[in-house]
């Protein structure tokens, strides 16, 4: 179980989602995207999902900041689509999800954010999230255009893939060049 996930009935994060880092995020954020999909009517488009194993504190960020990015979709977008794609590798993680609705009101960018929007209470914990794992979350929205609200953690390092619990990485026993 990945400890510290806010668990959220309404957007589909529950005991399921929890296990997220034993489970595979991949996995779990496609089924909660599916559940809030069929709950809410509005189409959910997956880009990219992560392959390999995610730090459980990096899996307990992108859920929570899912969580409060489908919360704003679903209450003030009027979007019909939103698409969600997290990817990592060997630098970081990045999680992008973006809307079709109608975007930030233009008087919306005198915000505290480094992207220069403040947002409410959803956007603080989602900045927060990422920046418990070291990383930055910004949101950038357009009038009558949707918002794209994209995190970034970056990490040194190989990450070991889904399934390997031995000395090896990558394919390659550890010894071996």
């Amino acid at each position: 179980m990945v400890e510290g996930v806010t668990m959220n009935d309404t957007v589909g994060i529950g005991p399921a989602e929890a296990g997220a880092a034993a489970a595979g995020l991949a996995e779990e954020l496609r089924a909660c995207l599916d559940r809030w999909s069929a709950r809410t009517g509005i189409r959910a488009e997956t880009w990219a999902l992560p392959a390999g194993e995610v730090p459980p504190r990096v899996a307990r960020a992108v859920l929570t900041a899912l969580r409060e990015a489908l919360e704003n979709v679903e209450r003030h977008s009027g979007a019909a689509t939103v698409s969600v794609a997290v990817t990592a590798g060997d630098g970081g993680l990045r999680m992008t999800v973006s809307d079709d609705g109608r975007g930030l009101p233009s008087g919306s960018r005198s915000g505290s954010g480094s992207d220069g929007f403040a947002g409410g209470r959803g956007t603080a914990a989602m900045r927060a999230a990422f920046a418990e794992t070291g990383g930055t979350l910004t949101v950038h929205g357009v009038p009558d255009q949707g918002t794209t609200v994209t995190g970034v953690v970056r990490w040194s390092g190989p990450r070991r893939r889904s399934g390997r619990r031995s000395g090896r990485r990558f394919g390659r026993r550890s010894g071996r060049s």
